[in-house]
C-alpha cells in the first residue's frame, strides 16, 4: 500500500509538470512522461544521473545517552518546596510556610485501617481522615501509616463535631508499633468549639515506616490529617470551609463586621499579622449594628499559633459588657518568636457588630 501511495504521488506531480510543459510547446505526451516516472527501466525511460552530494567534514560521534531508569508508579511525585530564606537549612531548622486556605488539597477517599497491622498507607502533602466515635466498639480508633525519609516534618490535624455544632472536641495522635502499642504521643488537644486545628513538628532520623493511631476523646468527631515536609506551604488556618481573613498592618486601623453566632453557624473573622519578638497592643472598638435590638456586647479574640494551630493558642480578650451597645478597649499580645503569620480569631458575637482593630508595637 505504501508503494502504491508513493507512485500515486509521483504521477500527480508529473501530470502537473506535463501540463506546464504542454503550455511551453513540449512534444512529449502525458503518457510518455508518466511511463518514464513509473517505469524507469523501460527503453526511453532513463533518468539523468544525480550528482552526489558532498558529505562535508565528518561529524563527531555522538556520546551514547545514559539510559533513564523507569519511574516506579508506586513512588509519589511530590510538589516543589520553595527556596528557604538565606542561611536556613531545611534539614536542620524548622520553618513554617503558610499558604491560603483555598490551596488545600482535597481529602483522599482512602478508608482508615482498623488496626496497626492493617494501617492504611498515605503519602506526604495529602489529606486523609474519617469519622471516629469514642462510644463505638469497632470505630473508636483509626490507624494510618506513612514512609518517611530523614528530615523535619509538620503533622497537621483538624477536627470538628460530626454535626458541625459547638461541642467538646478532642483527639490524640500517637505513634504505635505493629502491635498497636504506643511509642510516643504527637498530638493531644481538646477544646469546646465547632472545630479546631493542632500541629506538631517532628524529626525523623532514619528512613522508616511510621504508624499512627487516632483516638477521640468525646463522642463522634470528623477529622483530616496530613504530614508536610519542612518548608512546604501548608494551607492555613483551615483546610476547608475557609473563613474571611483580614491582614493587619502595623499602626493601621482595620474595620470589619462580625456577624452573630447562632446554633446553626458560627461566623468568624481571622486576622493575620507578621510579628517579631516584641509586645503589641490591640486597640478595639465594637458597635452594635442594631442598637435597638442588642442588649449587650459579647465577643472574644483568641490568638493562634503557626498554621492556625492551637499549640500555643491563648485568649487575647473576652468582652462582656451588659448593658451596652458599644465597646472600646485594649488588649496586649506578646510574641515569643518571629512569625511570618500569627493568627487572631474574632468569634462568639451575641449580635452583629461593626468593629475596628489597630495593632501597634509597644
Amino acid at each position: 500500500m505504501a508503494r502504491y501511495l508513493f507512485y500515486k504521488s509521483v504521477i500527480a506531480i508529473s501530470f502537473a509538470a506535463t501540463l506546464a510543459a504542454c503550455d511551453s510547446g513540449s512534444k512529449e505526451t502525458i503518457e510518455e512522461i508518466v511511463e518514464v516516472v513509473t517505469n524507469p527501466e523501460e527503453p526511453g525511460g532513463e533518468v539523468e544521473p544525480v550528482e552526489p552530494v558532498d558529505p562535508g567534514e565528518p561529524t563527531e560521534p555522538t556520546e551514547p545517552t545514559e539510559p533513564v531508569d523507569p519511574v516506579d508508579p508506586a513512588t509519589p511525585v511530590l510538589g516543589e518546596i520553595p527556596s528557604p530564606p538565606p542561611g536556613i537549612d531545611l534539614a536542620v531548622t524548622p520553618i513554617f510556610v503558610q499558604t491560603t486556605c483555598d490551596a488545600a488539597p482535597a481529602k483522599e477517599d482512602t478508608a482508615p485501617g482498623g488496626s496497626a497491622s492493617t494501617a492504611s498507607a498515605f503519602i506526604l502533602e495529602t489529606l486523609v481522615g474519617g469519622r471516629l466515635n469514642s462510644d463505638s466498639i469497632s470505630n473508636a480508633k483509626h490507624y494510618w501509616s506513612i514512609n518517611l525519609e530523614p528530615g523535619i516534618y509538620h503533622l497537621l490535624l483538624e477536627n470538628e463535631s460530626a454535626d458541625g455544632s459547638r461541642a467538646s472536641l478532642g483527639l490524640e495522635i500517637n505513634e504505635v508499633d505493629s502491635n498497636g502499642d504506643e511509642i510516643s504521643r504527637y498530638i493531644g488537644a481538646s477544646t469546646a468549639d465547632r472545630r479546631m486545628r493542632s500541629y506538631e513538628t517532628f524529626t525523623i532520623e532514619e528512613a522508616r515506616t511510621v504508624i499512627f493511631s487516632i483516638d477521640p476523646y468525646y463522642g463522634q468527631e470528623d477529622y483530616v490529617m496530613g504530614i508536610f515536609r519542612n518548608g512546604f506551604p501548608v494551607a492555613s488556618p483551615y483546610f476547608s470551609n475557609c473563613p474571611e481573613i483580614i491582614t493587619l498592618s502595623p499602626d493601621t486601623t482595620t474595620a470589619f463586621r462580625l456577624l452573630a453566632d447562632n446554633a446553626d453557624v458560627s461566623p468568624e473573622i481571622w486576622l493575620a499579622a507578621s510579628v517579631g519578638v516584641a509586645d503589641y497592643v490591640f486597640s478595639l472598638t465594637a458597635n452594635a449594628v442594631d442598637p435597638d435590638d442588642a442588649r449587650y456586647i459579647d465577643f472574644e479574640i483568641v490568638s493562634y499559633d503557626r498554621f492556625g494551630g492551637e499549640t500555643r493558642g491563648e485568649r487575647l480578650i473576652a468582652v462582656f459588657e451588659n448593658p451596652a451597645t458599644m465597646y472600646e478597649g485594649t488588649a496586649e499580645y506578646q510574641s515569643p518568636d518571629p512569625q511570618d503569620v500569627v493568627w487572631f480569631r474574632v468569634v462568639d458575637a451575641a449580635w452583629d457588630y461593626d468593629m475596628t482593630v489597630t495593632m501597634s508595637q509597644l
